[in-house]
């Protein structure tokens, strides 16, 4: 494993030893490359200090504003952490610190194993045959929209394999805390829309769909994976979302309650089986919610 440190990086030999360990516990087939960022440069200038194979990669990924983020290659693996300023705890906090990086190197081992290969796979094959009903709708931007939230639920899947498999050996504390973390730094925290006022701004503007379960896609690959085998943590983390975003979880429920249901029982393992019911009953409840 090669450690690479790109601006002025505060606390190196703490980011040095935590790495050690984990890549001990999450070996990968491929040489893998971890780059820690520290610097206020905007990203188009940081993707310049990358190699050229890397960039594209880069600079896609970082759009959103994602603080970390790995990829695979046919023979290296990329681990990217970018420090902010407002997330300077990662040079102190070791819990932290050990989930986030344990987050990415488990999607690391996922992607070796050709998991993500094969859900997305799947995730096409479940919108094809979901795609005519959808056009019968006549709605302008449905098919964009849907097409939309149906890769935020395939990006949720990926995260529930990821923190399942996680908190199942026992990285539960460091996942929690780093999450913790995260919501303390929120200052702003956007409020959920209602289930019954849902349907009303749907036919208002088709996008709230959009915005409304990519939200609330985020919360649930956090909060699904403690509910299922930690529920200690599990209600110490709802209690906080509750109060941070003045949200009572029943509304997600209502809105993503046969998913909730059926990862809760029915989930053991990555599997196409559970990848298609997963995506089939999103997309009808999408659908249910455009009538």
């Amino acid at each position: 494993m090669q450690i690479r440190f790109v601006g002025e990086v505060q606390a190196q030999e703490h980011f040095s030893h935590v790495l050690q360990k984990l890549s001990r516990r999450f070996p990968l087939r491929v040489p893998l490359t971890v780059y820690i960022v520290q610097t206020e440069q905007p990203y188009q200038t940081l993707s310049r200090k990358f190699p050229v194979a890397y960039r594209d990669a880069f600079s896609l990924l970082s759009k959103n504003g994602r603080i970390s983020f790995s990829f695979l290659q046919k023979h290296a693996a990329v681990l990217v952490l970018i420090v902010t300023p407002r997330r300077t705890f990662l040079t102190t906090d070791i819990g932290a610190l050990q989930g986030i990086l344990a987050h990415e190197l488990m999607h690391l081992r996922h992607m070796q194993q050709d998991v993500y290969q094969r859900l997305h796979a799947t995730y096409l094959s479940v919108w094809r045959s979901f795609l005519p009903r959808v056009k019968k709708l006549h709605r302008a931007g449905a098919v964009r929209v849907i097409r939309r939230v149906g890769l935020a639920a395939e990006f949720l899947l990926k995260d529930l394999y990821v923190n399942s498999s996680l908190i199942q050996q026992n990285y539960s504390h460091a996942l929690l805390t780093y999450y913790f973390r995260e919501f303390q730094m929120q200052k702003v925290c956007p409020r959920p829309v209602f289930y019954d006022k849902l349907q009303r701004a749907i036919h208002k503007d088709i996008h709230v769909l959009e915005d409304v379960f990519v939200f609330e896609f985020a919360l649930l690959s956090i909060i699904l994976p403690f509910q299922k085998y930690h529920p200690i943590h599990a209600r110490r983390l709802l209690s906080y979302i509750e109060r941070c975003y003045q949200l009572n979880i029943t509304e997600i429920t209502r809105k993503c309650g046969p998913l909730v249901t059926y990862y809760l029982q029915h989930y053991h393992k990555p599997s196409p089986q559970f990848e298609q019911i997963y995506f089939t009953l999103i997309f009808e409840k999408i659908y249910e919610l455009l009538l």
